[in-house]
């Protein structure tokens, strides 16, 4: 292993996650996604809507 980390996110990654300007239609930020098996892609601005979609796609 190098003594240093082998890749950190640069400032224009860092900006991007920061100033996000992907929001769902009520302004709020998507935080989170679940990708289901068959493909589904399901975002979320809420971890309980997260965990709910996590069940029903798992």
């Amino acid at each position: 292993m190098p003594p240093t980390p082998i890749a950190n996110p640069g400032a224009a990654a860092l900006e991007a996650v920061l100033n996000s300007s992907r929001n769902a239609p009520n302004g709020k930020p998507w935080l989170y996604f679940v990708h289901g098996l068959k493909g589904e892609f399901r975002p979320n601005t809420d971890f309980q809507s997260h965990l709910r979609d996590v069940e029903k796609y798992r």
